[in-house]
C-alpha cells in the first residue's frame, strides 16, 4: 500500500507510517497516543507518540494525496464512477495552543459553533465493481495566513482529482444541499467536465 509513496517519503518515515497504520487497525483509533500504546512493545508509548509526531511533520501531505489519487484513478479507469464529496469538521474543543485551531461549525452537535478545523473529504465508488475508495480528507484552518475561502480549499482538492477526469467513462459528481451554488455546478461541468451532476436530498 505504501509503495506508491516511494520517493515521497524517506525509508524511516515509511516504516513509521506502516507502524501507525498497523496501530490504527489494532487500536481502532487515529489518536497517536492510542497508536503509541498499541505498538509500544518494549518502548514507552510516549516515545512512540513523539516519534510518530516527528515523522508526520516531515510528510508532504499534498504530494502524497495527489499520488494516492493518481494511483486510485487507475483502478477505476475502465468503469463509470460516482465521485462523492462533502465538507465536514474535526472538533478540538479543549485545544488552546494548537496551531491554527479556529472557530468552525460542529456538524455533530446541530451545526452549533465549535472549535477545531473545517475539512473536505472525497471518495470514489465504482458502479461496476462496487468498489469504494477514500480519495482525500483535507483539513484546513480559516485563520491560516494562506487561507482565502472554503471554496478555494475545495478547489485545491478537486485539482488533485484531475486524473479521474481523463477517462472516457462517466464521472458522476454526487453532492448534497451544502453544495447548492451555481459557480460550483458550473465548475464541475465545465472545468472538471464531469458527465452528470447529482444532488442528493438528505
Amino acid at each position: 500500500a505504501f509503495q506508491k509513496f516511494d520517493g515521497l517519503m524517506t525509508g524511516p518515515c515509511l516504516r513509521n507510517a506502516r507502524e501507525m497504520t498497523l496501530g490504527m487497525l489494532l487500536g481502532e483509533s487515529s489518536h497517536l497516543s492510542t497508536i503509541g500504546s498499541v505498538i509500544a512493545g518494549e518502548v514507552t508509548p510516549r516515545k512512540n507518540t513523539e516519534r510518530y509526531s516527528r515523522a508526520l511533520g516531515t510528510i508532504d501531505t499534498a504530494l502524497c494525496a495527489k499520488q494516492h489519487i493518481a494511483c486510485a484513478s487507475l483502478q477505476f479507469r475502465h468503469e463509470p464512477v460516482l465521485l462523492l464529496w462533502d465538507g465536514g469538521d474535526y472538533q478540538k474543543p479543549h485545544a488552546r495552543v494548537m496551531k491554527n485551531v479556529c472557530q468552525c461549525v460542529d456538524g455533530s452537535n446541530g451545526h452549533t459553533p465549535g472549535r477545531g478545523f473545517p475539512t473536505f473529504a472525497a471518495i470514489a465508488y465504482g458502479l461496476e465493481t462496487r468498489k469504494q475508495l477514500p480519495l482525500c480528507h483535507h483539513l484546513y484552518s480559516t485563520v491560516d495566513p494562506d487561507f482565502r475561502s472554503p471554496w478555494k480549499e475545495q478547489q485545491t482538492c478537486l485539482g488533485w482529482m484531475a486524473p479521474f477526469f481523463t477517462s472516457s467513462r462517466d464521472r458522476i459528481v454526487v453532492t448534497d444541499r451544502g453544495e447548492d451554488d451555481e459557480k460550483k455546478f458550473l465548475y464541475y461541468m465545465r472545468e472538471l467536465r464531469c458527465s452528470f451532476l447529482t444532488r442528493v436530498n438528505t
